[in-house]
């Protein structure tokens, strides 16, 4: 990204005030190169959750307090039961392969919070989950 564009022009139809708010704000973050990317790139609902913040004129402009008040906000929805739950009662399709099936298992647990037991649950899981009870029993017999 070479050139970040301006705001759009500024509309007078409509709740003016409303417009010139929105526009000289976006302007001012325009000229914050960092902000203003950050906020550009993500977009105009990243931009109102911006606004509750409660940022200073100050903070407003350090990139580095934008970020972490965004981290915030994303990664406090986090839910770890409903992932878990996810996780847990995740089976092998009817047409799904086995690595299809291992891979899904591996990305789910990003946000379970499982710490030194994240390979060993995986593994269990997987033999919980595999669609054909030959091999669960087959994998129960040998010690992984």
């Amino acid at each position: 990204m070479n050139q970040l564009p301006p705001p759009k022009p500024l509309s007078l139809e409509g709740n003016a005030a409303e417009n010139w708010r929105r526009w000289i704000q976006q302007f001012r973050l325009f000229l914050n190169v960092q902000c203003s990317t950050l906020l550009t790139v993500a977009g105009e609902e990243a931009l109102e959750i911006f606004n509750t913040f409660g940022l200073s004129d100050e903070d407003k402009i350090k990139i580095d307090v934008v970020i972490k008040k965004f981290e915030e906000y994303c990664t406090s929805k986090k839910n770890v039961a409903y992932e878990r739950h996810m996780f847990n009662t995740s089976a092998q399709g009817a047409t799904e392969g086995i690595d299809a099936y291992v891979t899904e298992l591996r990305k789910l647990p990003r946000n379970c919070e499982f710490g030194e037991l994240h390979d060993s649950i995986i593994r269990d899981r997987i033999v919980c989950g595999i669609r054909s009870n030959e091999v669960s029993k087959r994998l129960l017999r040998e010690k992984i």
